[in-house]
């Protein structure tokens, strides 16, 4: 019988987090299970806390379809890391436009692809924007994200560092459980510096340029232009130098 969809799509999730190999050895466990039943030995394939632990959510969400047999589940599973894995080794660009539109560019808008890299962060999610207003899709998306265990970091800019700028990203966040950074005014050189980057990173997996700012105005209406780029090392590396920038104080808590 065909794998239910919201399996198929579970699979997709744990695949991300197994190396090729591992999934290998747990899709070989799998086949010997005509059903459910009696498969919780697959957890201990890979003595390793990580592997166990994605096994064991695996199971979980099997025991919503105690019928599809481990013969199925394996391949699928297995197919997903390496997908995942490829992903991650040859990156996939596409165009991102908004405002006006043309015969001559076709291209999605700012404020969708925002909300799917949003949507598809399953452990960390880095937003960087000169100004944010905050708008109800923007806000439902990072509470979904949050109720995810996603932990969200978020760079503005900010009235303490930035002469007559009114945007406080503070009040935009407010009752979002985020961790806020700034750029202090000290560390920047003289004159009207700015904290001009916009840039959603999702996990290690997807990253997305653009010259949009959070906002409605700016995701919907506005001539904006953007990159996303999924796979490759560019989120992990974007993230990795604002690590660096926070653990050298060139970047503060706020």
């Amino acid at each position: 019988m065909p794998v239910p969809a919201s399996l198929l799509k579970q699979c997709a999730v744990l695949g991300r987090e197994l190396t090729p190999g591992h999934a290998r050895e747990l899709g070989a466990a799998l086949a010997a299970y005509p059903a459910r039943a009696g498969a919780d030995p697959v957890i201990a394939v890979v003595p390793s806390a990580h592997f166990s632990s994605i096994a064991k959510r695996l199971l979980k969400a099997w025991d919503d379809h105690p019928e599809v047999s481990g013969s199925e589940l394996g391949p699928a599973i297995a197919a997903a890391a390496y997908a995942h894995d490829l992903a991650r080794t040859e990156p996939e660009f596409e165009l991102v436009m908004s405002g006006p539109a043309s015969a001559h560019v076709h291209a999605r808008r700012t404020d969708e692809v925002l909300l799917e890299v949003i949507g598809a962060a399953q452990k960390s999610l880095l937003l960087v924007t000169f100004s944010l207003y905050m708008y109800p899709e923007l806000k439902q998306a990072l509470k979904h994200a949050i109720a995810r265990d996603v932990h969200i970091t978020v760079l503005a800019e900010d009235p303490l560092d930035r002469d007559k700028f009114d945007q406080n990203p503070a009040m935009a966040l407010a009752g979002l459980p985020v961790t806020r950074l700034r750029w202090p005014r000290d560390q920047r050189q003289p004159g009207m510096t700015s904290l001009h980057a916009k840039i959603a990173v999702a996990d290690d997996h997807t990253v997305f340029l653009t010259s949009a700012n959070l906002s409605l105005k700016a995701a919907g209406d506005n001539i904006e232009a953007g990159v996303l780029m999924r796979g490759g090392s560019w989120a992990r590396r974007i993230t990795d130098h604002m690590a660096s920038l926070r653990a050298q104080g060139v970047l503060a808590s706020a």
